[in-house]
């Protein structure tokens, strides 16, 4: 089973990653900014297997990798081919929504060396996650 959660952009605004400041700095492109998550639950249960995330202008898929080598949940991450931004990301063993912080912080700390927009998905999605029930919209 899934379902579709629309993201508030104006409740998303806060959280969207950016270095430096207005005249020196570094920000998110509104086109990395997910509108969307589909959520695959396991049917019967709260449990999600997979988040999907849905983006202005689409993306073309660049392969799947393990966030880390961490199994509490293990997370398979699909970025897109140009930008590195998070696709999807599958559960192994399926996680609840109150496991989302948790996930957040592995997704906030990893390795610096990934480019800035793929870093600043990172961050967004991390922020999504973490701040789960201020960004979805009233369904």
């Amino acid at each position: 089973m899934s379902q579709t959660i629309y993201l508030d952009p104006e409740r998303t605004a806060v959280y969207e990653p950016r270095e430096g400041d207005d005249r020196n700095g570094s920000w998110i492109s509104p086109s990395n900014v997910p509108i969307a998550v589909n959520v695959g639950q396991v049917v019967g249960t709260a449990e999600i297997g997979v988040l999907i995330f849905e983006y202005r202008g689409g993306e073309t898929d660049g392969g799947s990798r393990p966030l880390d080598g961490h199994s509490d949940p293990s997370i398979l991450i699909k970025a897109g081919r140009f930008s590195g931004k998070i696709l999807e990301m599958k559960f192994q063993p399926p996680v609840v929504a109150t496991d989302f912080p948790r996930i957040a912080d592995r997704l906030a700390n990893y390795p610096s060396s990934l480019a800035l927009s793929a870093r600043f998905s990172h961050e967004m999605v991390a922020n999504i996650l973490r701040y789960w029930s201020d960004v979805k919209r009233s369904l």
